[in-house]
This record gives structure tokens, C-alpha cells and sequence, in this order.
């Protein structure tokens, strides 16, 4: 169960080695060909703009493999993905989860910023939104959904209805226009993928 990291550059695969050298085995750090070679599973967490170059590189050893993409908006004629139930959605799962991560460093960042505006260090207001965005997030991870978790929080005539109140509809429409941009670029990576793969 052996779990090798690889990527097309030597320099970058030398420096990583170096880095994990503490704690994981330097040598699963692998050229690109043979770690591809080894394994049954490959995950391709590239950028977009390298998925044709670096799967073309090491075609002839993905015959017979599993290949998990997170490329955003590469589509399943260059990679087959997995988890999702059409093709057209996985530019929607990019909106939601490949680029979400920034979605919720930008709310955080906002928060601290705000928080600052109103007094506190920035330093305080920083660990103040990290540990309020890692409290939630363990929250979420149990499955609950997010608005019944909200509703616990925000009680009727409180302080956290009052800010909820306040923000939900223009942060609505901010989230839904940002994740609509994030699907409409998906889209047109995917279609210049596609010309660049014929």
C-alpha cells in the first residue's frame, strides 16, 4: 500500500524529497514514468494547462490504470474521473469543492480584516477566524446540514441572527456569482483542453 509522489520536473521531485526527508522514505518521491509504472491508482492534482503534456508523457503506462483527476476543467475524454455522475458536473464540483477551499480562505480573511476594523491585532483577529473556521468545519464533518447547524447558532433576537440577518443576501448573491464565474472558467479550460488534446 505504498503511497507514491511524483512530478515531471527533477528539480521540484529533489527538492520534495529533501523536504519530507524527516518523515517520510525520500525514495517514494519517483520519476514520473515509474511511479506511474508502480501503481493502480493515479491521482493527477496538476494544473490544468499541464494535464495534456504531462499525460502524454507517460501514456503508454496509464493502459489499465484507475486516473483520479482534480485538474479543473479537463474533461473525461483526457481523464477519466471518478465520483461524479456526468461528465457536465464536474465543473460544478470544481465551484464547489476544488475552489472552495478559497471560498472559505476569502470569508476568514474578510472576517480578520473586519474583526481588525473593529479593534482587535491583526494577529488576534487571524487565529480568532482560523479557530472559528476549524470549529465549524469539524461541525460540518459530521454530516449535519449546514443550515440546521446555523439555525443552532443563531438564535431567534440574538447577536448571531442580528449579523446573519444583516449578511445573507447580498452574501448569497456574492457566492453564487463567484462560484458561476468559477464553473463558466471550468468550462472554457475544458474546451481548450479539448482542442489542444486533438
Amino acid at each position: 500500500n505504498s503511497r507514491d509522489v511524483a512530478d515531471i520536473s527533477e528539480s521540484i521531485r529533489l527538492s520534495f524529497a529533501a523536504d519530507v526527508a524527516a518523515t517520510y522514505d525520500p525514495s517514494d518521491v519517483t520519476a514520473l514514468g515509474t511511479a506511474v509504472n508502480w501503481a493502480d491508482r493515479v491521482i493527477v492534482a496538476i494544473k490544468p494547462g499541464l494535464v495534456h503534456r504531462v499525460l502524454s508523457s507517460v501514456g503508454p503506462e496509464c493502459t489499465g490504470k484507475l486516473l483520479i483527476s482534480v485538474a479543473a476543467g479537463v474533461p473525461c475524454a483526457t481523464i477519466v474521473a471518478v465520483e461524479v455522475p456526468t461528465e457536465d458536473l464536474l465543473h460544478t464540483v470544481t465551484a464547489v469543492s476544488g475552489s472552495g477551499p478559497a471560498w472559505f480562505f476569502l470569508l476568514a480573511e474578510h472576517i480578520a480584516s473586519v474583526g481588525e476594523e473593529m479593534g482587535l491585532p491583526r494577529d488576534a483577529a487571524v487565529k480568532l477566524a482560523a479557530a472559528t473556521a476549524d470549529g465549524a468545519g469539524k461541525l460540518m464533518a459530521t454530516g449535519e446540514d449546514p443550515a440546521v447547524l446555523r439555525g443552532r447558532v443563531a438564535c431567534p433576537g440574538g447577536t448571531t441572527a442580528a449579523g446573519v440577518d444583516a449578511m445573507t443576501v447580498q452574501l448569497l448573491e456574492a457566492v453564487k456569482v463567484g462560484m458561476t464565474a468559477c464553473d463558466v472558467r471550468s468550462r472554457e479550460i475544458a474546451a481548450q483542453n479539448t482542442v489542444a488534446a486533438q
